[in-house]
């Protein structure tokens, strides 16, 4: 059954077609201010924007990337003056996405208006298409033979428009927040520990003093070491107390102990002062100290036992140290007969052996310079649970920079019963397993750091005041921009579908109509639809493939 049916009603001329069942729109024409660039522009517009909103809101993110907030919100909104908030941030980036989906939305609902109209000239589409279409933007399926490039179009068109519905996701999770310390500009001064000459230096040859002093510095080496091992400049650091509260991450100018040691591996057979290797009186403060035998023990051997020599000056050492370091046991410890037996790995692994244990130690000639310097812009970091404080600082080896200093033989006599706490509570993890000279180097450099700092709280009869810069707590931003690119490329889908609607409308004669005699092409049809679950409406004309007449 087919009828046709011609209305002509100014300003529009319509000629539909009722062929089985089903609208076909045959032709029609449209006033003249239908065209022209104006009205072009009014049709396709929203697309122009989405995609300059999305191009905006790379660029925003983009210039956000590596960028550093304050945590929380801004007391006002119009707070911008002392730096951005990083609620101040989440929340433009929040609107704008919303806003690009709502644009997007429009831009797909046009699309479907379209390629509505499209189908209707191209290719019989039932009602039923025509409400899965507008409604749930699924593709319509292909008809027959002589439509089905235009079914194929259209599932196309329909497809692009999918991935912008679910982009925002991936711009919203691209952004990463990393707490960072920002140090501030304004600079306050604060009070530390100092030595002078009328100190208490008598008080260094009891015994309590000395212990005090080696289990101090000893426990300031599990602190963070890190620092001077593989170390591309000479790290300093000093442990102090300060007067006023010093935030973690701040900067300090202040004085830090200082020593610079270059490793020469030589035989020290020939040295009476290896023969002292291993024995406690030669190497420790505390004549009645206990040597280990860990792995990795590092000491200074000296010629004669600790003696106590009240300094007279500031002074600083610039000279050699006999060191010998552990690195494993012969022979299980068995028994051996002499040193013969002991047998030398190379040329810079020496034997020593005493008794009925042997073991083999590296033994190294060290050319040093110890004292102290001023430290410019250390970091300054903090333990939560003590109000003990330590300054990281590090620079070019200078030797002439430094100034005379007057722990600076105190700290060398008590670096090594320090290192020897260090080593047996295995703080020398897990760099004893990297390479030997950065090791010795490092652990020396780490043990001088502890015993100058440690000597200096104990023996500090004076004051230093020293400027602080304190830090605040902050969030930096990190932009993943391979999720920021998919974003991108989701969004960009539709515009990909704006490309093949307009090609395909200048081969149809299809015009943009905007007129309310065909809103109900835009409208929700589910209420007149005949489904399964509901009864629906019956009109004149067919709603689904099983209507084939009228009623």
């Amino acid at each position: 059954m087919a009828s046709r049916h011609t209305f002509d009603k100014s300003p529009y001329t319509y000629e539909p077609v009722l062929e089985d069942g089903n609208i076909r729109l045959n032709h029609s024409t449209v006033r003249s201010d239908n065209s022209g660039i104006w009205n072009s522009f009014k049709a396709w517009y929203l697309f122009g924007l989405h995609f300059l909103a999305c191009i905006l809101m790379k660029i925003g993110l983009d210039r956000v990337n590596h960028r550093d907030f304050k945590i929380g919100s801004a007391p006002t909104i119009f707070t911008l003056d002392s730096g951005l908030y990083q609620a101040q941030v989440t929340g433009p980036v929040s609107l704008a996405l919303v806003i690009i989906r709502i644009i997007a939305g429009s831009c797909s609902g046009l699309l479907i208006s379209r390629t509505v109209f499209i189908l209707l000239e191209k290719r019989v589409v039932s009602l039923s298409e025509i409400t899965r279409l507008t409604n749930w933007r699924l593709p319509v399926v292909p008809g027959r033979s002589s439509s089905i490039s235009w079914s194929l179009w259209a599932i196309s068109a329909i497809l692009l428009l999918w991935p912008q519905s679910f982009a925002a996701p991936f711009a919203s999770s691209s952004i990463s927040w990393i707490p960072v310390d920002r140090v501030l500009e304004a600079s306050s001064i604060a009070i530390t520990q100092d030595v002078g000459e009328i100190a208490d230096w008598d008080s260094i040859m009891y015994d309590d003093m000395k212990i005090g002093v080696v289990v101090s510095a000893a426990a300031m080496t599990a602190k963070s070491p890190a620092y001077v091992y593989n170390a591309s400049k000479l790290a300093l650091r000093r442990y102090f107390n300060s007067t006023v509260e010093i935030p973690d991450g701040s900067n300090a100018d202040i004085t830090v102990p200082y020593i610079a040691i270059d490793l020469r591996w030589i035989d020290a057979s020939s040295d009476s002062r290896s023969q002292q290797v291993g024995q406690s009186k030669y190497q420790f403060v505390n004549e009645d100290s206990f040597s280990i035998r860990n792995i990795g023990a590092i000491a200074i051997t000296n010629s004669s036992p600790f003696s106590y020599s009240k300094p007279t000056q500031p002074d600083f050492f610039n000279g050699t140290k006999l060191v010998g370091i552990k690195l494993r046991t012969l022979n299980f410890g068995n028994q051996i007969v002499d040193a013969s037996q002991c047998g030398a790995i190379s040329d810079q692994h020496n034997c020593w052996w005493h008794g009925d244990r042997s073991r083999l130690l590296h033994i190294r000639l060290s050319q040093n310079c110890s004292s102290s310097l001023p430290g410019k812009d250390c970091t300054v970091s903090s333990s939560a649970e003590t109000s003990e404080l330590y300054a990281t600082c590090s620079m070019q080896r200078d030797d002439g920079a430094v100034q005379p200093d007057w722990l600076s033989n105190f700290a060398l006599e008590f670096m090594s019963e320090a290192l020897k706490f260090t080593v047996l509570q295995n703080y020398s993890q897990p760099y004893i397993t990297k390479d030997l000279t950065d090791y010795t180097t490092g652990t020396l450099t780490r043990g001088y750091h502890s015993a100058w700092s440690a000597l200096m709280k104990r023996t500090g009869n004076e004051t230093e005041p020293f400027t602080s810069r304190a830090s605040e707590t902050m969030v930096s931003v990190l932009i993943d921009r391979n999720k920021l690119f998919i974003w991108l490329a989701m969004n960009a889908s539709l515009t990909i579908s704006v490309v093949l609607v307009p090609v395909a409308k200048m081969l149809s004669t299809a015009e943009t109509i905007r007129d309310t005699t065909v809103a109900a092409l835009t409208m929700d049809l589910t209420e007149i639809t005949r489904t399964d679950r509901t009864e629906g409406l019956c009109n004149a004309v067919a709603l689904s493939k099983q209507d084939k007449k009228l009623p």
